[in-house]
């Protein structure tokens, strides 16, 4: 499950994911945060990428996720902030 959410007032873009992420859903997805992030100025916007309840993937949809991230890394946000769990 992933919400994806544009605060314009505050200037902040939140991609949230947890459970388990499907291949449908991974794609879906990325589809979505690259429309999302196509329909605002980057460079004004805080990206904010939360996956703290976020399942190991699939093998499947791994490579999916990693599109997503890179596509957060490579776009030029104002900043970026990223809560991940902490694995033992």
């Amino acid at each position: 499950m992933y919400t994806i959410n544009i605060n314009t007032y505050a200037k902040i873009i939140s991609l949230v994911m947890s459970g388990w992420m499907t291949e449908p859903e991974s794609r879906t997805c990325l589809e979505e945060f690259k429309r999302k992030v196509n329909n605002i100025v980057p460079s004004e916007y805080a990206l904010i990428v939360d996956t703290k309840e976020l399942q190991t993937a699939p093998q499947n949809s791994s490579g999916l996720m990693q599109k997503v991230q890179e596509l957060a890394i490579v776009t030029p946000f104002k900043a970026r902030y990223s809560f991940e769990p902490i694995r033992i």
